[in-house]
């Protein structure tokens, strides 16, 4: 372990613990458990370039309403950060009742307020990608909808426990709401009946689902992480 804990105040002159890889490790960093005078923490070494100061700054406004890990320390220089550490477990398959607090989770990350220009992701893809970029050519019928949207919520990035909370927020930004529900449909492999059930929740009856927008966002989401899994086996990331 290269990470030298001196160098910061949280842990300088302190007994540490333990310091240890976790199981569950992301392909954006190295995640480490922290134990220091009985106190958790998350020590994510960075492994690949990303804006870590807007995600630094998203997962403090996230977990002042106990979305996320309140972030301690960003260390750019040596690609660092650290936070509190959150106890839960990742669930593939959520029942019907997880997935409504999924719901009201995700609708109360969607009322965050940041200032911050919208980034829909279109300039993700090339002239190649044709099914995203049809996508992108027909949601133009469609109003956009921009909110602060955690932008990677597969099953490794969600906790389960008494509440529920999201981790790795490197991605996070101003995108359209549909992004983050289209994700949860396609990640969950959601049957009709659950997703009806998801989407009723975090729209409430004040608003009806733009079905034609949620299945555009479905081929997005689709299309970016094949994208993203082919430059990172290429090691273009």
């Amino acid at each position: 372990m290269s990470i030298d804990l001196q160098r910061y105040e949280l842990f300088r002159d302190k007994k540490i613990e333990e310091f240890s890889l976790l199981s569950n490790q992301g392909h954006c960093n190295h995640n480490y458990l922290l134990i220091c005078e009985n106190r958790e923490y998350l020590i994510r070494e960075f492994k690949l370039a990303n804006d870590r100061l807007s995600e630094f700054k998203i997962q403090k406004i996230a977990s002042k309403q106990k979305i996320g890990a309140i972030p301690l320390l960003l260390d750019k220089q040596n690609g660092v950060m650290i936070s509190k550490f959150i106890q839960g477990i990742h669930k593939p398959k959520p029942n019907q009742q997880e997935l409504k607090k999924l719901a009201l989770l995700i609708k109360k990350l969607h009322t965050l307020k940041l200032r911050q220009k919208p980034n829909y992701l279109k300039q993700n893809f090339k002239f190649r990608d044709k099914k995203a970029l049809k996508a992108f050519v027909a949601l133009k019928a469609f109003k956009k909808e921009p909110v602060v949207c955690h932008n990677d919520l597969h099953d490794k990035n969600i906790l389960f426990s008494k509440s529920i909370k999201l981790i790795d927020w490197e991605y996070a930004g101003v995108n359209d709401r549909y992004f983050d529900l289209a994700s949860i449909c396609v990640e969950f492999k959601l049957s009709r009946k659950n997703e009806e059930a998801f989407l009723r929740v975090y729209f409430g009856r004040a608003k009806r689902v733009n079905s034609k927008k949620l299945a555009l966002y479905k081929v997005i989401y689709k299309e970016l992480w094949r994208i993203w899994f082919e430059k990172l086996d290429r090691g273009e990331l």
